[in-house]
This record gives C-alpha cells, structure tokens and sequence, in this order.
C-alpha cells in the first residue's frame, strides 16, 4: 500500500510491474460544506462523488469529520489491485469542536492503462457508521 499525506506523495510500497508509473497525489479541498446537497449528486444519495478520466484520473469524492480544523487533516491511503483502486482515508485530527461539516477529497491518478476500474473507498465515520463508495470509473 502506498501511503499519502494530503499534498504530498508517498510510496511505501515496492509497486508491481503494472503499478511502477502509475503515481497519486491527493488534497482536501479547503472549507466544510455543511450542507452536502449543495454539492452531491442525486444518485449517490448524502454522498458526493464525481470524476473524469483522461489522462489522468481525476477524483472527487466526500467524507465526515470533525469541524476544527478545518484544513489538511486526512490521511490517504491507496491500493492498486487488478482493475480496482482502494482507498482508505483516515481523518488525522482529534475531535476539537462540537460540530461534523463534510469535506470533499480531490485524488488524480497518472499513468493507469486500463479503461475501466472499480473505485472502492471505505471510511470510518463519526458515529461507528462507514461510508462506502463502490464506482465504476470508465475512460
């Protein structure tokens, strides 16, 4: 698994033949959106999740955390399998305020030769819930 801090690009991993140029970076884009609807699309239900894919996988997606901070506090990490991307986010912050706010997570990937991938993500949230995305991301 490669492991990223928001901004930065980690490999912790030596990578398969498939996976050597492959290369991700991941950011939070800053601000709480504290209402979800303004961003989400209709099918994905209270969550957000959208992408384009070209040459490079772009990746936008939503998670749950605690107010404050309110900038840089989640941790990424990511696994290339077959055909699948998993990822893992973990919020690096401890809980400083009395209040949740969404954040949205931007990832692009680069050098990917498949068309078509299943995009997995599970997330711990604030209450013992997961949010899950499970999509099928095709060029």
């Amino acid at each position: 698994m490669a492991f990223v801090a928001l901004s930065w690009f980690y490999s912790c991993n030596s990578p398969t033949e498939n996976e050597k140029n492959i290369h991700m970076s991941a950011r939070q884009i800053s601000g709480c959106i504290r209402n979800v609807s303004e961003v989400r699309q209709p099918e994905c239900g209270d969550k957000y999740f959208k992408y384009s894919f070209g040459d490079t996988l772009k990746i936008d997606f939503s998670v749950w955390g605690n107010c404050c901070p309110d900038s840089q506090r989640f941790a990424v990490n990511y696994k290339m399998e077959p055909g699948t991307i998993k990822v893992e986010v973990k919020d690096t912050a401890k809980l400083g305020c009395y209040c949740n706010c969404n954040y949205i997570i931007h990832m692009d990937f680069t050098g990917l030769t498949k068309d078509k991938y299943l995009f997995y993500l599970n997330y711990p949230g604030l209450q013992g819930d997961i949010i899950k995305y499970r999509e099928v991301i095709e060029r």
